[in-house]
């Protein structure tokens, strides 16, 4: 028996490690109760750098811009695994609660309910992989200003071929 039960949970250990090599980008909608949206949506990046995990899970971080919070700490929006749970920590530090009871295993490409930490309101979450990160976790609000006026010439820059 104790056999049995060890090897269910490296095998569910073992698929989440797989999927999260997959996932290294991690899209969260939030498709009901809208008007909170803000504080989960978002594009979440698998935290390879740090190789940091939960339960033996891999944690994704949204990393915000300083000026979009008060913190000093602007990685505070995660999705990771705690025991028998999935929790999207948003912006505003509250938890939607996704409960797997017997694996580890993401809900992906689906809509799912999670509970929010204080509410007994169901939230629907849509969750969605890519294998590729994207250029930034913290684009700008606008275009940057061109660097130059017009193009920037030297001797080297031109080739005249006869």
């Amino acid at each position: 028996l104790f056999v049995a039960i060890t090897t269910v949970v490296t095998a569910s250990l073992t698929q989440a490690a797989l999927d999260a090599s997959q996932c290294r980008t991690m899209y969260v909608t939030i498709q009901s109760h809208t008007e909170n949206a803000a504080n989960w949506d978002g594009v979440y990046s698998l935290d390879e750098e740090s190789g940091a995990t939960s339960f033996g899970a891999p944690i994704w971080r949204l990393c915000l811009r300083a000026d979009d919070v008060a913190s000093t700490d602007t990685c505070t929006m995660s999705l990771k695994y705690i025991e028998t749970h999935w929790v999207l920590s948003g912006r505003n530090h509250e938890l939607l609660i996704y409960n797997t009871s017997s694996s580890m295993s993401l809900p992906t490409e689906q809509v799912t309910n999670w509970t929010h930490e204080y509410y007994d309101d169901l939230v629907a979450v849509h969750l969605s992989c890519s294998d590729t990160f994207s250029p930034t976790a913290a684009p700008s609000n606008a275009p940057t200003l061109s660097p130059t006026f017009s193009p920037t010439l030297s001797a080297c820059d031109v080739l005249i071929v006869s």
